[in-house]
């Protein structure tokens, strides 16, 4: 029978100072990934006065940190305040009556509005940014086991 003893308070000593770097990778990755979806949506989305797309953004919540490690979180999304009207193209309207006339730039009584389609840019978004979380969640290992290599094991006494 083999026994090895180390000493386990160097080691969780060891482990809690590199918790930063851990946190870090895990937030670097995090980011891009949020970045990647930003790059999306804007991508995706209608354009007509380029408002709509200008108004997409990424919105960070404050890190919690548990027994399990931190917690990141993020949305990304147009900004209500700059464009008020995100739903219309994400979710498309219905027929309306009076019919928008450009030439005079009014909606008249007479006629109706087809209404538009949906063009559902945060649901492909939100699709997308799913089909990611696999790579990104392995980039997360691979960047947290480069930090892990570094520690020292204490040798057995």
């Amino acid at each position: 029978m083999i026994f090895i003893k180390t000493n386990a308070r160097m080691l969780a000593q060891q482990i809690k100072m590199k918790m930063p770097e851990f946190e870090q990778a895990a937030r670097h990755e995090f980011d891009d990934l949020m970045n990647t979806s930003l790059q999306y949506m804007k991508g995706i989305c209608p354009v007509h006065s380029g408002r709509l797309k200008d108004s997409i953004e990424i919105t960070r919540y404050p890190m919690l940190k548990g027994s399990t490690g931190a917690t990141f979180s993020a949305s990304v999304g147009p900004n209500p305040e700059m464009a008020p009207y995100w739903m219309y193209p994400e979710r498309g309207t219905g027929e309306s009556s009076g019919k928008y006339v450009k030439a005079i730039d009014k909606r008249v009584k007479w006629g109706t509005h087809p209404g538009t389609p949906a063009q559902a840019y945060i649901e492909r978004t939100k699709v997308f940014t799913e089909m990611m979380l696999p790579m990104t969640a392995s980039k997360i290992i691979q960047d947290q086991q480069r930090v892990w290599n570094t520690i020292q094991v204490p040798s057995p006494t």
